[in-house]
């Protein structure tokens, strides 16, 4: 499984023996954490065999990009028949009401696509079934999100933490038995990739009322000179001039 944003990105492998393993590649695995599917009842729900969790997500988040390959580690060759199988499907985990997510498109049979090294051949064994062999140690891209699909996480009222969805990449196959021409029981197995809720960093608003700014008192020490006080002063000084020149005339 791949996952493909501005922040996550994931390569993986299902490998389909009798013990399933996982392999990625080493830049990518810290994106994720193993972990025994019996850690939450929701794995054994549904019954997935290879189960971890992914790193949060928030609202407005888009997880696109994903695919996933199929590693044959068996001895032998494996076969997997087009009209048996079924694709990824996101699961709700949180409230239905309070958690939702968006997938575009929402038909999954139009969200998801083979891939180019998928070339299906008209069965040798099962007449009338298309099918794809792999043999042993080899790993191929089987599907993927066709281009701007995905799924976004609209909503939730979950705590930070708290599981809100898993997407589960199923696969079934048949192990083949070359020399004789003869495939033996289905069998099945699902990845299963849970997400936790990331909630929004809540940002308090400042409640602090701003201080008005008084308006300072003048200093009653201090002399004012307003239009006022110059008209005095200039009066005060032409009756004083006027009263020199009138001394002066008279001595």
């Amino acid at each position: 499984m791949r996952l493909s944003s501005t922040t996550f990105l994931v390569f993986s492998a299902l490998a389909l023996t009798g013990a399933t393993t996982f392999a990625a590649t080493d830049q990518y695995q810290w994106l994720y954490t193993s972990v025994n599917c019996s850690s939450q009842q929701f794995f054994v729900d549904n019954t997935c065999t290879l189960c971890f969790e992914w790193q949060s997500v928030s609202p407005g988040q888009r997880l696109t990009g994903l695919f996933d390959t199929w590693s044959n580690t068996s001895g032998g060759t494996q076969v997997m028949y087009k009209d048996e199988q079924v694709m990824p499907t996101l699961l709700n985990l949180g409230s239905s009401t309070n958690t939702k997510w968006s997938a575009v498109p929402t038909d999954a049979t139009k969200m998801w696509i083979y891939t180019p090294e998928i070339i299906w051949m008209n069965s040798t064994v099962a007449s009338g079934k298309q099918e794809y062999l792999l043999g042993s140690g080899q790993t191929v891209k089987f599907i993927q999100q066709d281009v701007g699909a995905g799924y976004t996480l609209l909503s939730s009222d979950a705590s930070s933490g708290a599981f809100i969805g898993m997407v589960k990449f199923p696969l079934y196959y048949h192990d083949r038995n070359i020399s004789t021409s003869t495939d033996g029981d289905k069998q099945s197995h699902f990845e299963c990739v849970a997400y936790k809720y990331a909630a929004p960093t809540t940002v308090t608003p400042n409640t602090t009322t701003p201080t008005t700014p008084t308006t300072p008192t003048a200093d009653m020490t201090e002399q004012e000179t307003g239009p006022e006080s110059m008209i005095l002063i200039a009066a005060a000084f032409f009756i004083a001039f006027g009263l020199m020149f009138s001394l002066r005339r008279r001595a």
